[in-house]
């Protein structure tokens, strides 16, 4: 047979399944997020409508509710609300921050400006 993928398990799933196995045991408290994470993206849409936007207000509110650092570079016209819409997602917690894209230049220069806030967050080492 060919050799079987490593499975691996999240910290929190171990300290679970020890303490399953002896009454003693008690699950780890941990005092901060298991998976320490900041999601940084670009965006373009036409209008808030779009279902992409849709889409993507969604998932920036979901991120929020599990105090997931969420950075958004967005170069949608200026016209077009997608800006504003996209900042409404956050609930005040400044979990979410959007960003109107500074210098023109694709879809790489947006990432780099992503990239650039997201390690200005405070806690960030890499």
């Amino acid at each position: 047979q060919p050799p079987q993928p490593p499975t691996t398990t999240s910290k929190q799933e171990v300290a679970i399944s020890s303490s399953s196995s002896s009454p003693n045991l008690k699950p780890k408290q941990h005092t901060k997020p298991i998976i320490d994470i900041v999601l940084f993206t670009t965006t373009y849409f036409d209008s808030p409508t779009d279902l992409r936007c849709r889409i993507a207000q969604s998932t920036l509110r979901n991120l929020n509710k599990f105090n997931i650092p969420t950075i958004v570079v967005d170069a949608s016209p200026p016209s077009s609300g997608v800006y504003e819409a996209l900042q409404a997602t956050d609930d005040g917690k400044g979990m979410i921050q959007v960003h109107k894209q500074v210098k023109n230049g694709g879809k790489g220069v947006a990432l780099r400006e992503a990239m650039t806030h997201a390690s200005q967050l405070p806690g960030v080492t890499q």
